[in-house]
């Protein structure tokens, strides 16, 4: 690993840091990324917090506001049903 790709990897990992950390702190201030209710924003960013780090992407255990937030997503109805149609851990249709 070359000194340039173990610096490009650093700052990649402080710049994720950052911004969950960044989130964490939105989510204290509000149930939903824009505001009270579910918008747009939460579900363009549902899949990086509930399902990347099924794929090795950052946990989001140690943020508590975050991880609220992901089990208030994942409670809801309408996710449910689709992680249950074509989420990472839905059955294949017989």
């Amino acid at each position: 690993e070359s000194a340039a790709a173990k610096r490009t990897l650093e700052f990649a990992g402080g710049r994720e840091q950052r911004f969950l950390a960044y989130l964490d702190k939105r989510l204290g201030e509000s149930d939903y990324l824009a505001g009270p209710e579910l918008t747009g924003a939460d579900i363009m960013n549902a899949f990086n917090l509930t399902t990347w780090p099924m794929f090795g992407g950052p946990s989001v255990d140690h943020l508590p506001n975050v991880a609220a937030y992901v089990d208030r997503i994942r409670a809801r109805p309408a996710y449910r049903k689709a992680m249950a149609i074509a989420g990472p851990l839905a059955k294949k249709p017989e």
